[in-house]
């Protein structure tokens, strides 16, 4: 049985002609006809009730927002009403609430063509992508600085990070692991917000009360997040 499942979400994407833009099996759509801001996205699944209906549904559409936010770091997250239809039979349920939410406008053309000119989109792995999508969502600096971390952490191990990075910037700052190990100044941040020196006997954490802790995180966070971006390309092709 077929569904129509439809979400709130919060973005910036632009409908240029003011009715619905479509990538890739899913719909953007306004609150009302002639409205150019994307508010709703939508999609079609197969499923035997509504409730499996939704769960799929969410899935798909976390996924597909995942790889959007790859192509210009925009933000994009989901409001939590919906509406599930069962197609031909006209009952829907929904769920309401209300967002205050609000994004840079982006070029909706211009996002669908950038996604739908690289065919590779389609099989990026996931959960590198997921991890990107929650570091561009978050504003909380450390969850970010964690999330874009955890990119590098879904292709390899510590040991293997570090050399990339090296590879990447020779000069890189070091610093050593609770074992006198040399580390990379990231991997030595990412442990700092990871784990607690009493129970793992590692670094002192760092503390989002501490101004100079959040400084520190913030200096380094831009090229953090350059690093995600560019792992996931290197390794996906994209």
């Amino acid at each position: 049985m077929q569904f129509t499942f439809t979400q709130r979400v919060i973005c910036g994407l632009t409908i240029p002609d003011g009715k619905n833009l479509a990538i890739d099996g899913f719909t953007f759509l306004p609150d009302f006809e002639g409205e150019h801001m994307v508010r709703h996205i939508q999609t079609v699944v197969e499923a035997q009730t509504s409730e499996e209906a939704q769960v799929k549904a969410k899935r798909l559409i976390s996924d597909f927002l995942a790889k959007l936010a790859l192509i210009d770091n925009s933000k994009y997250s989901l409001g939590e009403d919906t509406s599930v239809t069962a197609n031909g039979s006209g009952v829907t349920t929904h769920t309401m609430s209300l967002s205050t939410k609000t994004c840079i406008a982006q070029d909706g053309n211009r996002i669908k063509n950038a996604y739908e000119s690289n065919s590779k989109m389609k099989y990026i792995r996931k959960l590198p992508m997921r991890h990107y999508k929650d570091g561009i969502n978050t504003d909380d600096p450390f969850n970010k600085f964690r999330n874009f971390y955890r990119v590098l952490e879904s292709y390899d191990k510590t040991g293997g990070i570090t050399a990339w990075i090296i590879g990447k910037i020779s000069n890189v700052e070091m610093k050593k692991n609770n074992r006198g190990q040399d580390i990379t100044v990231y991997t030595w941040i990412r442990i700092k917000l990871s784990h607690s020196k009493n129970q793992h006997g590692d670094l002192t954490p760092f503390l989002i009360s501490n101004p100079q802790h959040v400084a520190t995180v913030m200096k380094y966070l831009p090229k953090m997040q350059e690093f995600a971006r560019t792992r996931i390309r290197e390794k996906e092709g994209v």
